[in-house]
């Protein structure tokens, strides 16, 4: 008795019923839901592609210069921020 306790021992009391889960979402909601996420991931491209441009333009300016290191970085993060953007391209 005392190790049906412990590891969880069917008791009578207990009932294995699950509830059936009830969809409260209609198709309209559905079909906003998806042009809400679909303006969020358009956001994100355009913020994206402005960053790669801000990215191009930091890194120009640090190699004029002579700050080699730093045009560096700047291009490195570029170039996951591509990644990034490529990502969502694909995700559609």
């Amino acid at each position: 008795m005392f190790l049906r306790k412990i590891f969880g021992g069917s008791d009578e009391n207990k009932t294995n019923e699950r509830k059936p889960i009830e969809s409260k979402s209609s198709p309209i909601d559905a079909l906003s839901k998806l042009k809400k996420t679909a303006e969020t991931l358009e956001k994100r491209k355009s913020h994206l592609n402005t960053k790669i441009t801000e990215f191009m333009k930091k890194a120009r300016e640090k190699m004029k210069k002579g700050d080699k290191r730093g045009a560096m970085m700047l291009l490195k993060k570029k170039k996951c921020m591509k990644k990034r953007l490529q990502r969502l391209k694909d995700h559609k």
